[in-house]
Protein backbone atom coordinates (compact mmCIF):
# COMPACT_ATOMS: atom_id res chain seq x y z
CA UNK A 1 0.00 0.00 0.00
CA UNK A 2 2.70 2.70 0.75
CA UNK A 3 4.54 2.04 -2.79
CA UNK A 4 1.13 2.17 -3.98
CA UNK A 5 0.20 5.47 -2.94
CA UNK A 6 3.72 6.55 -4.29
CA UNK A 7 6.22 6.07 -1.39
CA UNK A 8 9.88 4.42 -2.26
CA UNK A 9 11.57 1.61 -0.54
CA UNK A 10 13.66 4.10 0.76
CA UNK A 11 11.60 6.37 2.54
CA UNK A 12 9.81 3.28 3.44
CA UNK A 13 12.94 2.41 5.38
CA UNK A 14 13.00 5.97 6.96
CA UNK A 15 9.75 6.46 8.40
CA UNK A 16 10.11 3.13 10.13
CA UNK A 17 13.44 3.85 11.34
CA UNK A 18 12.04 7.20 13.22
CA UNK A 19 9.12 4.96 13.98
CA UNK A 20 11.24 2.99 15.68
CA UNK A 21 13.32 5.24 17.41
CA UNK A 22 10.85 6.51 18.97
CA UNK A 23 9.25 3.32 20.61
CA UNK A 24 12.80 2.79 21.66
CA UNK A 25 13.26 6.20 23.77
CA UNK A 26 10.08 4.83 25.13
CA UNK A 27 11.12 1.35 26.38
CA UNK A 28 14.30 2.75 27.56
CA UNK A 29 13.48 6.00 29.40
CA UNK A 30 9.27 5.09 30.08
CA UNK A 31 6.46 7.04 28.66
CA UNK A 32 8.24 10.48 29.98
CA UNK A 33 11.24 10.02 27.65
CA UNK A 34 12.64 13.76 26.70
CA UNK A 35 12.07 14.19 23.15
CA UNK A 36 9.17 11.88 22.66
CA UNK A 37 5.99 13.55 22.42
CA UNK A 38 3.63 11.98 20.16
CA UNK A 39 0.28 13.33 18.92
CA UNK A 40 -2.79 12.46 21.74
CA UNK A 41 -3.91 10.41 18.46
CA UNK A 42 -0.90 8.49 18.56
CA UNK A 43 0.16 8.45 22.43
CA UNK A 44 -1.47 5.57 23.27
CA UNK A 45 -1.07 3.20 20.91
CA UNK A 46 2.76 4.15 20.83
CA UNK A 47 2.82 3.12 24.60
CA UNK A 48 1.38 -0.07 23.91
CA UNK A 49 3.68 -0.45 20.91
CA UNK A 50 6.66 0.17 23.24
CA UNK A 51 5.56 -2.21 26.02
CA UNK A 52 4.79 -5.06 23.54
CA UNK A 53 7.80 -5.24 21.94
CA UNK A 54 10.05 -4.56 24.16
CA UNK A 55 13.94 -3.11 24.16
CA UNK A 56 15.49 -6.15 22.46
CA UNK A 57 12.99 -7.00 19.18
CA UNK A 58 12.84 -3.10 19.20
CA UNK A 59 16.76 -2.90 19.09
CA UNK A 60 17.13 -5.79 16.91
CA UNK A 61 14.33 -4.42 14.53
CA UNK A 62 16.22 -1.13 14.28
CA UNK A 63 19.40 -2.69 13.70
CA UNK A 64 17.66 -4.24 10.56
CA UNK A 65 16.22 -1.13 9.34
CA UNK A 66 19.95 0.39 9.45
CA UNK A 67 21.51 -2.73 7.75
CA UNK A 68 18.96 -2.33 4.75
CA UNK A 69 18.99 1.43 4.35
CA UNK A 70 22.89 0.91 3.41
CA UNK A 71 22.37 -2.20 1.09
CA UNK A 72 19.73 -0.42 -0.99
CA UNK A 73 21.94 2.26 -1.11
CA UNK A 74 24.50 -0.63 -2.23
CA UNK A 75 22.13 -1.87 -4.36
CA UNK A 76 19.16 0.21 -5.71
CA UNK A 77 17.93 -1.86 -8.37
CA UNK A 78 17.51 -5.26 -5.77
CA UNK A 79 15.77 -2.68 -3.22
CA UNK A 80 12.09 -4.51 -3.77
CA UNK A 81 13.76 -7.84 -2.79
CA UNK A 82 16.06 -6.61 0.36
CA UNK A 83 13.03 -4.74 1.60
CA UNK A 84 10.66 -7.63 1.51
CA UNK A 85 13.46 -9.96 2.69
CA UNK A 86 13.77 -7.87 5.77
CA UNK A 87 10.76 -7.77 6.73
CA UNK A 88 10.01 -11.19 6.25
CA UNK A 89 12.84 -11.68 8.93
CA UNK A 90 11.54 -9.32 11.03
CA UNK A 91 8.05 -11.01 10.92
CA UNK A 92 9.91 -13.93 12.97
CA UNK A 93 12.09 -11.85 14.90
CA UNK A 94 10.68 -13.73 17.74
CA UNK A 95 12.15 -17.02 16.80
CA UNK A 96 15.60 -16.42 15.70
CA UNK A 97 15.81 -14.53 19.39
CA UNK A 98 14.79 -17.88 20.78
CA UNK A 99 17.38 -19.38 18.56
CA UNK A 100 20.10 -17.30 19.76
CA UNK A 101 19.18 -17.61 23.46
CA UNK A 102 19.35 -21.44 22.63
CA UNK A 103 22.68 -21.37 20.79
CA UNK A 104 24.16 -19.29 23.72
CA UNK A 105 23.02 -21.34 26.14
CA UNK A 106 24.27 -24.21 24.17
CA UNK A 107 27.61 -22.20 23.95
CA UNK A 108 27.85 -21.69 27.77
CA UNK A 109 27.72 -25.31 28.31
CA UNK A 110 24.36 -25.35 30.03
CA UNK A 111 23.18 -28.83 30.30
CA UNK A 112 18.84 -29.40 31.52
CA UNK A 113 18.68 -30.63 34.97
CA UNK A 114 18.69 -33.95 35.65
CA UNK A 115 15.85 -36.33 37.52
CA UNK A 116 16.53 -37.13 41.06
CA UNK A 117 18.35 -40.66 41.84
CA UNK A 118 15.55 -43.12 42.46
CA UNK A 119 15.17 -43.88 45.94
CA UNK A 120 17.46 -46.78 46.96
CA UNK A 121 15.45 -50.64 47.88
CA UNK A 122 15.30 -51.38 51.53
CA UNK A 123 18.39 -53.58 52.58
CA UNK A 124 17.65 -57.28 52.73
CA UNK A 125 18.61 -59.52 55.34
CA UNK A 126 21.82 -61.66 55.51
CA UNK A 127 21.14 -64.76 54.17
CA UNK A 128 22.12 -67.58 56.93
CA UNK A 129 25.60 -68.83 57.12
CA UNK A 130 26.21 -71.80 54.67
CA UNK A 131 27.76 -75.28 55.99
CA UNK A 132 31.29 -75.10 55.08
CA UNK A 133 32.68 -77.43 51.93
CA UNK A 134 35.58 -78.60 50.71
CA UNK A 135 37.82 -76.05 50.27
CA UNK A 136 39.35 -76.20 46.61
CA UNK A 137 43.13 -75.28 45.28
CA UNK A 138 42.51 -71.57 43.92
CA UNK A 139 42.45 -71.63 40.07
CA UNK A 140 44.48 -69.23 38.21
CA UNK A 141 43.14 -65.66 38.01
CA UNK A 142 42.65 -64.89 33.97
CA UNK A 143 45.14 -62.72 32.52
CA UNK A 144 43.75 -58.53 32.41
CA UNK A 145 41.92 -57.62 29.48
CA UNK A 146 42.82 -54.50 28.35
CA UNK A 147 39.60 -52.05 27.88
CA UNK A 148 38.93 -51.27 24.41
CA UNK A 149 40.29 -47.53 23.27
CA UNK A 150 37.77 -44.23 23.20
CA UNK A 151 36.30 -44.06 19.89
CA UNK A 152 37.58 -40.48 18.50
CA UNK A 153 35.05 -38.82 16.94
CA UNK A 154 34.07 -38.16 13.62
CA UNK A 155 36.03 -35.28 11.78
CA UNK A 156 33.79 -32.73 10.39
CA UNK A 157 32.67 -32.50 6.94
CA UNK A 158 31.80 -30.02 4.80
CA UNK A 159 28.39 -31.76 3.90
CA UNK A 160 27.77 -32.21 7.66
CA UNK A 161 28.64 -28.64 8.46
CA UNK A 162 26.08 -27.50 5.77
CA UNK A 163 23.64 -30.08 6.97
CA UNK A 164 23.78 -28.16 10.50
CA UNK A 165 23.01 -24.92 8.97
CA UNK A 166 19.76 -26.45 7.07
CA UNK A 167 18.72 -27.06 10.89
CA UNK A 168 19.60 -23.70 12.58
CA UNK A 169 18.69 -21.78 9.72
CA UNK A 170 16.81 -23.06 6.74
CA UNK A 171 16.68 -20.67 4.26
CA UNK A 172 20.57 -20.39 4.59
CA UNK A 173 20.93 -23.92 4.93
CA UNK A 174 19.28 -24.28 1.40
CA UNK A 175 20.84 -22.27 -0.74
CA UNK A 176 24.27 -23.40 0.78
CA UNK A 177 23.32 -26.46 -0.38
CA UNK A 178 21.54 -25.95 -3.74
CA UNK A 179 24.77 -24.13 -4.97
CA UNK A 180 27.07 -26.10 -3.31
CA UNK A 181 30.19 -27.39 -5.34
CA UNK A 182 33.24 -28.21 -4.01
CA UNK A 183 34.67 -27.01 -0.62
CA UNK A 184 37.75 -27.35 2.23
CA UNK A 185 38.09 -27.57 5.42
CA UNK A 186 41.77 -25.27 6.35
CA UNK A 187 42.80 -25.43 10.30
CA UNK A 188 41.31 -21.95 10.74
CA UNK A 189 38.79 -21.47 8.27
CA UNK A 190 35.28 -23.01 5.66
CA UNK A 191 35.80 -22.30 1.87
CA UNK A 192 33.27 -22.77 -0.32
CA UNK A 193 32.82 -22.63 -4.36
CA UNK A 194 29.30 -21.92 -4.93
CA UNK A 195 27.11 -21.16 -8.31
CA UNK A 196 26.83 -17.87 -9.37
CA UNK A 197 24.09 -16.70 -7.05
CA UNK A 198 20.84 -14.20 -7.62
CA UNK A 199 20.47 -10.69 -5.54
CA UNK A 200 18.46 -12.31 -2.62
CA UNK A 201 19.99 -15.11 -2.22
CA UNK A 202 23.55 -13.43 -2.27
CA UNK A 203 22.48 -10.93 0.56
CA UNK A 204 21.36 -14.20 2.60
CA UNK A 205 24.65 -15.78 2.64
CA UNK A 206 26.43 -12.48 3.05
CA UNK A 207 24.88 -11.36 5.62
CA UNK A 208 26.87 -10.95 9.33
CA UNK A 209 24.76 -12.51 11.34
CA UNK A 210 24.15 -15.73 9.09
CA UNK A 211 28.77 -15.49 8.59
CA UNK A 212 28.57 -15.24 12.45
CA UNK A 213 25.86 -18.14 12.84
CA UNK A 214 28.40 -20.17 10.59
CA UNK A 215 31.50 -19.98 12.23
CA UNK A 216 29.75 -21.08 15.56
CA UNK A 217 28.61 -24.25 14.34
CA UNK A 218 29.83 -27.17 16.29
CA UNK A 219 33.22 -28.42 14.36
CA UNK A 220 33.45 -25.57 12.86
CA UNK A 221 37.04 -24.81 12.35
CA UNK A 222 36.60 -20.35 12.04
CA UNK A 223 35.48 -18.20 9.88
CA UNK A 224 33.46 -19.13 6.39
CA UNK A 225 34.36 -17.79 2.78
CA UNK A 226 33.07 -18.11 -0.31
CA UNK A 227 33.65 -18.24 -4.48
CA UNK A 228 31.00 -17.99 -6.85
CA UNK A 229 31.40 -19.29 -10.26
CA UNK A 230 31.61 -17.40 -13.35
CA UNK A 231 27.89 -17.27 -14.96
CA UNK A 232 27.56 -18.85 -18.11
CA UNK A 233 28.15 -17.60 -21.30
CA UNK A 234 25.21 -16.32 -23.57
CA UNK A 235 24.00 -18.66 -25.65
CA UNK A 236 24.15 -17.85 -29.33
CA UNK A 237 21.99 -16.16 -30.97
CA UNK A 238 21.92 -16.50 -34.72
CA UNK A 239 18.46 -14.51 -35.79
CA UNK A 240 19.88 -11.80 -33.74
CA UNK A 241 23.01 -11.24 -34.82
CA UNK A 242 21.38 -11.85 -38.66
CA UNK A 243 18.54 -9.07 -37.98
CA UNK A 244 21.30 -6.25 -36.53
CA UNK A 245 23.95 -7.18 -39.54
CA UNK A 246 20.18 -6.48 -42.14
CA UNK A 247 19.30 -3.22 -39.97
CA UNK A 248 22.31 -2.09 -38.98
CA UNK A 249 21.70 -2.43 -35.45
CA UNK A 250 23.66 -2.59 -32.24
CA UNK A 251 22.74 -4.20 -28.85
CA UNK A 252 22.35 -2.12 -25.46
CA UNK A 253 23.07 -4.16 -22.81
CA UNK A 254 21.29 -2.90 -19.21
Amino acid sequence: DFLQRGGTERDLVEQATDALRDLLHIALLGEDALGVIPSADRKERSYALARAFGRDRLESLLGMMFTLESRIRQAPLAARALLEWTLLRASRLGDLLETGTLLASLQDGAAPARRAAAPSAPARRAPEPAPPRAVRAPSPAPAAVPDPAPELPAAPSIEGLIALAVAGRPTLGRILKANFLEGELLPDRVRLRLRPLPPADLVVVEDPPSLAFLEQLPGSPGSWSFEYDLPAPPAADPVGDQLRDLFGGREELP
